[in-house]
This record gives structure tokens, C-alpha cells and sequence, in this order.
């Protein structure tokens, strides 16, 4: 699925947002980040303004197929604030031979006061 056994391992799939989709300030998102295995850690990181932030996430790992093919799932869950929006989030594979990494970016519409 995820990785070939004699090729190297390919980049993380992110799931739970559609590139462009429009968030609001308090939707909750949740994100998943899928890699293949023998991977040594799949972590989550959050860039804003120059800033990079490692995050805490829930990760499982599972065998599926008749292969036993072995995939890590990490689960993050974001409370949407404005500051979010255009903010990169994430997601890390780090193999024997390589660190891997899939983002996406968020778009968040935020009320804009006028005085």
C-alpha cells in the first residue's frame, strides 16, 4: 500500500482536508497522517509566521493485506483560531534512508472589524 518491499517508502498521505476549503473560527478538524512502515517516527508540526511547532498527536500502528504490510496512523484534532489561518500543517515520516513530509495549508475565514 504504502511502501514496496524491494522500493524505497513514499510521502505521507493526509486526509480529513480538501486543499481550498474554507474553515471558520471553533470548527474542529481532524487530521490524519498515514505512512508506511519500517518507519522510525510519523510526527505533526505546525508553521506559522516564521515558527515551527512540533505537536502532540494520537498514532497507532496497523498490519493490513495479506502481505502484512505494517502503517502508522497519527491523528491530530485542531480547534480552527484565526491565527490558523494560512498556518502549514505537517505531516512527518522519518525512515531508515529518508525523512518524507506531506502539509497542507489552512484557510480560515475570520470576522473583520472596522472602527
Amino acid at each position: 500500500m504504502f511502501t514496496d518491499r524491494l522500493g524505497p517508502p513514499t510521502k505521507p498521505i493526509i486526509s480529513g482536508y480538501v486543499a481550498e476549503r474554507q474553515l471558520s473560527v471553533g470548527d474542529v478538524l481532524e487530521l490524519g497522517c498515514t505512512a508506511g512502515l519500517p518507519s522510525d517516527a510519523v510526527v505533526w508540526y505546525r508553521v506559522a509566521v516564521f515558527q515551527e511547532r512540533r505537536l502532540s498527536s494520537n498514532c497507532t500502528t496497523t498490519t493490513t493485506g495479506a502481505g502484512n504490510d505494517v502503517v502508522s496512523t497519527c491523528r491530530l484534532t485542531i480547534v480552527v483560531q484565526p491565527e490558523d489561518n494560512a498556518a502549514v500543517y505537517k505531516c512527518t515520516a522519518t525512515y531508515s534512508t529518508a525523512s518524507l513530509m506531506s502539509s497542507i495549508r489552512l484557510t480560515v475565514l475570520c470576522e473583520l472589524f472596522l472602527w
